[in-house]
């Protein structure tokens, strides 16, 4: 079964001292924000074989080279609380990500947020990728012409050229 990945701030899903058992922090929301009630997610192979490519892309979007923390789950989730999904184009620098595997979750309402949250809550802490790894990845993006340069922020471009050609 595929896995859906939403891009996570790591802290956010930290349990803190006032916490009860199986609470979370409110700030964890906001990682699951939405827009016009849809939440952008990204499909996941079951074997995880387009990982780095999805995370990759998201973080040639990015201002910055910064570690990138994500939290996977079964998309039968989505099934399961009833949330409707349909294909939806990404906005990266990588055209073949954005269109195979990014999704919108739509018509969704606060309570399926919540639900949604809380399942990913259940299911552990998230996966991070350090700043070092992002910029390994990001360089043979661009080494291997997945990443559209012009789509990219001049920042960006100087650190990874920096890898490229040392």
């Amino acid at each position: 079964m595929p896995l859906a990945l939403r891009i996570i701030r790591r802290r956010r899903w930290d349990t803190l001292p006032w916490l009860s058992e199986y609470e979370i922090q409110a700030d964890a929301l906001n990682d699951f924000g939405t827009k016009d009630n849809q939440l952008s997610l990204w499909i996941i192979d079951d074997n995880k074989s387009n990982l780095n490519r999805v995370v990759t892309a998201y973080a040639a979007k990015r201002d910055e080279v910064t570690n990138l923390d994500y939290a996977l789950f079964d998309v039968q989730i989505l099934s399961d609380l009833n949330v409707n999904y349909e294909n939806a184009p990404g906005d990266t620098p990588d055209e073949m990500a954005n269109s195979s595997w990014h999704i919108h979750a739509k018509e969704l309402t606060g309570q399926d947020i919540l639900e949604l949250v809380k399942v990913v809550s259940e299911l552990g802490l998230p996966d991070r990728l350090s700043h070092i790894n992002i910029l390994t990845l990001l360089a043979d993006g661009v080494s291997k012409q997945i990443l559209d340069r012009s789509r990219m922020l001049p920042k960006i471009l100087e650190k990874v050229d920096k890898i490229i050609n040392s």
